[in-house]
């Protein structure tokens, strides 16, 4: 037997989870991105390896109407406490000058570049001479 799928164009898929997110918070305005499935994995720097969370679903990006504006939101299917897990935005800038001024930005960006260093992540390259570039030092 198949499963029995609704058939939703696109603006009424949006408009439907709108107004689910929207009991869940009623601040959110509008839904800015969406990725249909998500799974959350935290990395052990003593064990230098991934554990997965018990975080799994369709995650949200949303603009909310009081602070803090943005705020990602994962209708969470592994749980059976929580049906949603919520991650208010650590990103309270609106452009990227701001986020240059921002002491825990900085310092976070200071921790995630060393981390990646670390562990042999990313190779950093010179950049072109034809893009601006921003200093976090």
């Amino acid at each position: 037997m198949s499963k029995l799928m609704p058939n939703l164009d696109q603006q009424s898929t949006k408009v439907l989870n709108l107004t689910v997110l929207q009991r869940i918070d009623p601040y959110v305005e509008e839904i800015l991105m969406t990725a249909a499935h998500v799974t959350f994995y935290e990395f052990s720097i003593e064990q230098n390896r991934w554990s997965r969370k018990d975080v799994e679903g369709s995650l949200f990006v949303v603009k909310r109407n009081t602070q803090p504006r943005f705020q990602f939101i994962v209708m969470n299917r592994r749980s059976t406490g929580r049906d949603v897990e919520l991650f208010l935005a650590f990103i309270t800038c609106f452009s990227h000058l701001e986020a240059l001024l921002d002491i825990n930005l900085k310092r976070t960006m200071h921790i995630e570049i060393g981390a990646l260093l670390h562990r042999h992540s990313w190779d950093l390259i010179s950049s072109p001479t034809s893009v601006k570039t921003y200093s976090f030092s």
